[in-house]
């Protein structure tokens, strides 16, 4: 009686430790892109403003930049560059450069797909990730 009862235990214990292993392989294969702190990412994108064209204030990381928005005075050809910020991620690595301007393709929508928290010298900041999708 006292052999199954440790044998028991011991298959008590080797079968949690393979159930802990099986669950952490299944959570780490879900996991499908790397988040940067402060990303909030949308469960469905929603459709950004008009605008089409963006110029980088800073790259973040290899695939994304934080952008100022580009709008176009209604009686001149200058585009004038400012709010809304937004952080624009690609699916290419070193898209992205300083002043860069970045104008989106003709066949892409800008789509919202989450928020960007940051630290800012005027303290923190909010701004939409945008994403270049293509339409159909």
């Amino acid at each position: 009686m006292n052999i199954s009862k440790g044998l028991s235990f011991v298959l008590g214990i080797v079968t949690g430790i393979l159930l802990t292993i099986i669950f952490a392989v299944i959570v780490s294969s879900t996991k499908q892109t790397k988040q940067h702190d402060g990303v909030t990412m949308l469960d469905e994108p929603i459709p950004f403003a008009d605008t089409r064209s963006f110029k980088v204030l800073q790259v973040i990381s290899d695939d994304a930049a934080l952008a100022s928005s580009g709008e176009q005075r209604q009686y001149s050809s200058y585009i004038h560059y400012s709010d809304p910020y937004v952080l624009i991620v690609s699916d290419q690595k070193n898209t992205f450069y300083d002043n860069q301007i970045v104008n989106v393709p003709y066949n892409c929508n800008v789509m919202q797909v989450g928020t960007y928290n940051y630290n800012s010298q005027m303290g923190p900041r909010t701004v939409p990730i945008i994403r270049f999708v293509r339409t159909q």
